[in-house]
């Protein structure tokens, strides 16, 4: 799957307001989004990216055999995702099952690769994403060769307008004495008790729309329909290319 993607920001106090005019924009009520991104890096040898895309146990497999075999320059943060509510956030205790199954909502690993520098009027990135239906996701990952380096929580709202996907949300983060070293947390913090990030200000809107295949004539009705929606906003918010390192995934 690939996404071509376009990026503003929106101060918080004018949050409100886009929201709605998205939501007008749109026709539909906007969806509550929170979740948790844990980030993780290889540590035994290297994944190939080819591997990642299969999905199941053929990811395990292909990862084995890839160690063995002669290794890719590049090493890629990936990460797990877990969609969470309110309540979640609010509980004692988040504990996964042997099964996989936890108190909140389940798990997928994602990877994102860097978005391809012959695009000029968006950014256009392919991406994977697997669910995990069983077991320990940190032991799933750490199986696959990759280790636990970081969470936070993504909370925001997303609407979809046509085949364009908005996603206007912020980051947050644990403060420094709740922040694990080893796997994501069991606990989690209301929302309340979360930091934004010192670089973040206010909120960042992300509009993209997803393709099965690459294919020049899918890429050119996805940037156009992805245009249209940029024009129709534009007064409101300004959607931009960000800068393709911004959105590098490779481990420096």
């Amino acid at each position: 799957m690939h996404e071509i993607l376009l990026f503003g920001q929106v101060p918080d106090l004018r949050h409100e307001s886009v929201l709605k005019i998205l939501a007008g924009l749109a026709a539909m009520q906007p969806q509550r989004v929170i979740e948790r991104h844990a980030i993780y890096r290889p540590y035994r040898g290297q994944v190939q990216r080819a591997s990642i895309h299969t999905g199941g146990s053929q990811v395990v497999q292909n990862a084995k055999v890839n160690r063995q075999e002669p290794q890719v320059k590049d090493l890629y943060y990936t990460k797990l995702v877990q969609s969470l509510t309110d309540d979640d956030l609010n509980s004692e205790k988040l504990t996964v099952q042997s099964n996989g199954k936890s108190t909140a909502g389940s798990w997928s690993f994602q990877f994102h690769d860097v978005p391809e520098p012959s695009m000029k009027q968006a950014s256009q990135r392919m991406v994977a994403i697997t669910a995990i239906n069983e077991g320990d996701p940190n032991a799933w990952m750490n199986a696959l060769g990759y280790n636990y380096l970081s969470e936070h929580i993504l909370e925001g709202h997303r609407v979809v307008h046509e085949n364009v996907i908005v996603l206007l949300h912020r980051l947050l983060r644990f403060p420094p004495e709740m922040r694990s070293r080893q796997a994501p947390r069991e606990q989690l913090l209301p929302l309340n008790d979360l930091n934004p990030f010192k670089a973040q200000t206010g909120y960042v809107i992300q509009a993209s729309i997803r393709i099965s295949e690459p294919k020049p004539e899918i890429i050119k009705k996805a940037l156009a329909e992805l245009t249209k929606f940029k024009d129709q906003v534009k007064g409101i918010v300004d959607l931009t290319v960000v800068d393709r390192l911004s959105l590098d995934t490779r481990i420096k």
